[in-house]
């Protein structure tokens, strides 16, 4: 039995896998796997309890991992995909690390995974931390905001986003895992998601279907028109109505560059 979990990273394909394991989650059962993505974990115990675990509302030596076990289903494989299961990215604001609590995570999930009776195995797929931090920005204006990229980077600690905290921690936790670089959905997203079904040890020849939607990504012009807007707006749904007008008419597949321009 698998227990296999792809945590990200934020803003590298998650929106795209979660939305293949949803479409295809009856099929899934079928062959002898239970996903959970974002449509279904908030419910789930085990969920909650990382999420009190990264939060600091519990601690690890309360946690009874029998019991949590029998709220899982132990007849199947286990697929998760979370991109913010092992990172808190808003840290970022804050000056803080994104890896906050990382360690604590990786080890209630290798303690769960050995109480289900599973092998553990963990997928993170990366990017460059320039491309990460303008996808990052661009994800602050769909949701409201009005500010340049400058501003942005002003309010950011850099240099939390680094690989060698989280690589150190998966090591001395002793977990089984791998990085695959966010670039190869450049050769399209049905290659993109024959990989993460090949890491997972799932085959599309089951009957897998690709899903068409994926996350795209505002334009300039979308991001100069939704900058202007946004401080208009005063109401979130109207925000939230004017992100999908854009996203249908002014989007593209390939984030653009910010590094040397603030307009």
């Amino acid at each position: 039995m698998k227990f296999f979990i792809h945590s990200g990273f934020p803003k590298a394909g998650s929106s795209l896998i979660q939305e293949s394991l949803y479409l295809n989650r009856k099929k899934l059962l079928d062959i002898g796997w239970q996903a959970y993505t974002y449509h279904n974990l908030e419910s789930e115990q085990f969920f909650q309890t990382a999420r009190d675990i990264m939060f600091d509302r519990i601690e690890l030596d309360s946690i009874d991992y029998d019991a949590l076990s029998n709220t899982i289903a132990k007849d199947k494989n286990i697929i998760v995909s979370f991109e913010d299961l092992f990172f808190v990215p808003n840290n970022i604001f804050k000056k803080k690390d994104i890896f906050y609590n990382t360690d604590k995570i990786a080890i209630y999930f290798k303690k769960l995974a050995s109480a289900v009776g599973a092998k553990l195995e963990l997928l993170f797929y990366i990017r460059d931390k320039e491309s990460w931090l303008e996808s990052y920005y661009v994800q602050t204006i769909h949701k409201g905001r009005s500010w340049g990229y400058l501003e942005f980077i002003k309010q950011c600690d850099t240099n939390s986003f680094s690989l060698d905290k989280l690589t150190a921690v998966m090591k001395e936790v002793g977990l089984e895992y791998s990085f695959k670089d966010f670039s190869t959905i450049k050769l399209g997203q049905d290659t993109f998601l024959q990989h993460f079904y090949d890491k997972a040890g799932i085959s599309l020849e089951d009957g897998i279907k690709v899903t068409k939607r994926i996350n795209t990504s505002y334009s300039h012009q979308a991001i100069e028109i939704a900058r202007v807007a946004n401080k208009v707006l005063t109401n979130q749904k109207d925000k939230d109505k004017l992100r999908v007008f854009l996203q249908n008419n002014f989007s593209t597949e390939t984030h653009i560059k910010f590094s040397s321009v603030d307009q």
